[in-house]
């Protein structure tokens, strides 16, 4: 498959991450990606921004970057002050042990790691953290 990148950003509101994911994932398509990848970004983008708009400040901004190169088919999500994402590196630092799919909270954490590889968390210079996954390809038939 072709090498490609795709960034999209958003501000942190319930009206635009919906389109953020939708973009995203119409990006992935149009590069070629099987359904079930542009699924499984799609997921992805849902779980990892479901709560900058709670846990991120006032108007602060999302954003998306997906590429596909030798490595595999990566994703970047980058939300400025959600400091909810600290939680998922401590679960799965502390832990790692994923939380009961039943239980109340860390069902996204259960998704974001049944769906990808090689979960790191970064921060940037300005403090906005980084979550960095290479997505689970699909299984052959």
């Amino acid at each position: 498959m072709t090498a490609w990148r795709e960034t999209r950003a958003c501000k942190a509101t319930e009206t635009a991450l919906p389109q953020l994911r939708r973009d995203i994932q119409a990006a992935v398509a149009a590069h070629g990606e099987s359904q079930g990848m542009v699924d499984r970004i799609g997921l992805l983008v849902s779980e990892l921004t479901h709560n900058a708009v709670e846990a991120a400040e006032r108007e602060s901004g999302v954003s998306v970057v997906a590429v596909r190169d030798a490595g595999g088919l990566r994703m970047s999500v980058e939300c400025e002050g959600n400091r909810d994402l600290e939680g998922l590196q401590l679960a799965v630092d502390q832990s790692g042990v994923l939380p009961h799919p039943d239980s109340e909270r860390g069902r996204g954490l259960w998704l974001i790691l049944a769906f990808t590889d090689d979960l790191q968390l970064t921060r940037t210079e300005l403090g906005h953290l980084v979550v960095t996954v290479k997505i689970k390809e699909d299984e052959a038939p």
